[in-house]
């Protein structure tokens, strides 16, 4: 590891080596807990210290200079006086954190597609896409619509699966971006999964990928759930396949649910109307301007989907 200079105070040593023992925790409590005009006598050896200066000891070692050793001095206690001590573990109240979201129970990769496969050979279809999203297209979605978690293992909140028919090398597929490339590559079971990383060069969107599968098979028919894709992203990928001879089809029920035996149950919370103080305006006014909006455009109809906006 490269040398590093440390200035304690007003000393500076110019060539300290960081020992491999020691943890980052502990050098950041050294170097957060040193004052402007503290003056720190760093030796190799130190008496028995209050468990609050420990991690201040073991960095004051770690950094000890290379080659030269210092008297058994102890390193100035001054940690006890600037942060108070933590209660025993006994008194420690418990941590208070949220309900932890659903995961979805893991199941066999090749079991799970074999299934899969068989309930979309039945409805005449040769790939099926399965995203993220929920009904109203969340980042983040209840247990019951997290489809894509349970067929693919993979439990981050952005990705896209696709899945062949045919099966074979590559027949599964994932596109998720550069935030969950060593995630996904951790979850997934590559003898039945291939990681799309999107974004690096050479790695087809999925609307190109399936476009390139229909111009190898014509009549190949893409499905999926209209419920839970943007409209923009059923456009770009019917725009791609239909030129190579493909079509996407829309499936009213989802055929992931065939296969998942223990699918949470959808959210049965009761509706909470806010508080005008935090709503800014009452849903009567809200309507009135968006009455007022369509009008304007020559709308008849809007439809509002995200949570956000339906609140």
């Amino acid at each position: 590891m490269r040398s590093m200079a440390l200035l304690f105070g007003r000393r500076s040593f110019p060539a300290l080596r960081p020992s491999p023992s020691v943890s980052a925790a502990a050098s950041a409590s050294l170097l957060l807990l040193l004052r402007p005009n503290f003056s720190l006598t760093v030796c190799a050896r130190t008496p028995t210290l209050r468990p609050t200066t420990r991690p201040l000891a073991a960095a004051a070692t770690a950094f000890a200079p290379a080659g030269r050793r210092c008297p058994h001095r102890p390193v100035r206690s001054f940690a006890a006086s600037v942060l108070p001590s933590p209660p025993p573990p006994s008194t420690m109240p418990p941590p208070n954190l949220p309900n932890p979201p659903h995961t979805p129970a893991p199941s066999t990769a090749a079991g799970t597609l074999s299934k899969f496969r068989s309930v979309l050979s039945a409805r005449g279809l040769d790939a099926f896409v399965v995203p993220s999203d929920d009904c109203h297209l969340s980042e983040y979605v209840p247990g019951a619509f997290e489809r894509r978690a349970f067929l693919t293992g993979f439990t981050g909140s952005a990705g896209t699966a696709m899945v062949e028919v045919s099966g074979g090398s590559g027949g599964a597929r994932v596109w998720t971006d550069s935030r969950y490339f060593v995630q996904a590559a951790a979850e997934l079971d590559d003898a039945e999964w291939t990681l799309m990383r999107q974004g690096d060069a050479g790695v087809p969107t999925l609307p190109d990928y399936l476009a390139g599968r229909c111009a190898e098979r014509k009549d190949y028919r893409i499905g999926i759930d209209p419920s839970v894709h943007p409209s923009s992203f059923v456009r770009e990928l019917a725009a791609a396949v239909s030129k190579a001879g493909g079509s996407v089809t829309e499936i009213d029920e989802n055929p992931v649910d065939a296969v998942w035996p223990d699918r949470p149950s959808l959210p049965a919370s009761p509706f909470r109307v806010h508080l005008l103080e935090h709503a800014g305006a009452s849903a009567t006014e809200k309507l009135r301007r968006v009455s007022e909006e369509m009008a304007e455009r020559g709308a008849s109809l809007a439809v509002f989907a995200a949570l956000d906006e339906v609140a």
